[in-house]
C-alpha cells in the first residue's frame, strides 16, 4: 500500500515525516513550500491603521515585544520533546516540492502517484480540486480540539478555556476547516517551561502517534470510520479572526503562565 504525507518544512514536519517513513508507512513526502510574499504598508496606511485601531494597533505592537516569550527557545524546545529526527527529512525519503500545493504540477502528482493513503500535516488549505484527485483516504492533523477550536487552536484554546482545552484532532479531510469527521483526539499535560511553541511540539508528538494509528487501523479494516462534528457547536479561529483579536495571544499567555506557577 502506497501512503504519501503532504506536509512542510519545519522540525514538527520533518519529525512527522521521519517517524512515518521510518515505521514503513510512507516512501514519498509533498512538499508545500509557498514562494515568500513581501507585505508593503505604506507610512500613511500604517498611521490611518493607527488611527481607525489604535488599541488593536497597541496590543499587536504588545504581542511584537512578548514573541520571543511566546515562541521562542525553539532549539531547546526541539531538543526536550521530539529529541531526535526533527533537522532535516530524511535523505532517503522521496521528497517533491510545490510553491503551491494546490496548482496543476501537485494534482497532476498525485494522480500518477495514485496513493492509497494520504496524510496532510500543516500545508495550505486544500482546495477542492486536490482534494477530488485524491481516491483514498486523506487524514488531517489539527493542533486543536475541533469542533470547539478549529483553525487556529492554542492560543485560542488558552485563551479561552485554558490547558485543559489543549488537544490535537486527527479527522478525515473534507472542504470545510478541521471539520471532517474525526478519526482520534487527545489531550495534552502543560510543564512549568512550555510556551506556545513546545505546545505545538507536544501536538505533532501526539499527531504524528495517531497517524500511526489511522493508518494501521485501515490496512487492517480496509476502511477508516469517523465521528461526524458538530461545527455549530465550535467556532473558527482563521489567521484573520486572529489578527484581528491580538489580544487572545496576551490572555493566552497570562493564563498559561497562572496555570504554570500553579505546577
Amino acid at each position: 500500500m502506497k501512503a504519501v504525507l503532504l506536509t512542510r518544512k519545519s522540525p514538527p514536519q520533518c519529525y512527522c515525516a521521519n517517524m512515518l517513513f521510518q515505521s514503513g508507512i510512507i516512501s514519498s513526502t509533498v512538499l508545500d513550500i509557498p514562494l515568500s510574499k513581501k507585505r508593503t504598508t505604506t507610512f500613511c496606511n500604517a498611521v490611518l491603521g493607527y488611527i481607525v485601531h489604535p488599541i488593536v494597533a497597541i496590543r499587536k505592537a504588545r504581542n511584537v515585544v512578548f514573541h520571543e516569550r511566546f515562541f521562542g527557545d525553539r532549539e531547546y524546545h526541539n531538543n526536550r520533546i521530539l529529541r531526535h529526527n526533527y533537522k532535516t527529512i530524511d535523505p532517503e525519503l522521496a521528497a517533491v516540492s510545490f510553491n503551491d500545493i494546490n496548482d496543476e504540477d501537485c494534482v497532476s502528482w498525485i494522480g500518477q502517484y495514485k496513493p492509497d493513503f494520504v496524510f496532510v500535516f500543516g500545508t495550505c488549505l486544500i482546495r477542492r480540486r486536490l482534494l477530488e484527485a485524491f481516491q483514498c483516504p486523506v487524514v488531517n492533523m489539527h493542533w486543536g480540539w475541533s469542533p470547539d477550536y478549529r483553525a487556529e487552536g492554542i492560543v485560542s484554546a488558552l485563551a479561552t478555556g485554558g490547558s485543559k482545552d489543549l488537544g490535537v484532532t486527527v479527522h478525515l479531510l473534507d472542504i470545510s476547516v478541521d471539520g471532517g469527521d474525526i478519526l482520534y483526539q487527545e489531550r495534552i499535560v502543560i510543564d512549568i517551561h512550555d510556551n506556545f511553541y513546545s505546545i505545538g511540539l507536544k501536538l505533532a508528538l501526539r499527531g504524528t502517534e495517531l497517524f500511526i494509528r489511522s493508518y494501521q487501523n485501515f490496512e487492517k479494516d480496509g476502511s477508516l470510520a469517523g465521528m461526524k462534528q458538530d461545527t455549530s457547536r465550535g467556532k473558527l479561529y482563521s489567521g484573520e479572526f486572529m489578527r484581528r483579536h491580538p489580544q487572545l495571544y496576551y490572555q493566552a499567555w497570562k493564563n498559561l503562565s497562572a496555570e504554570q506557577g500553579r505546577l
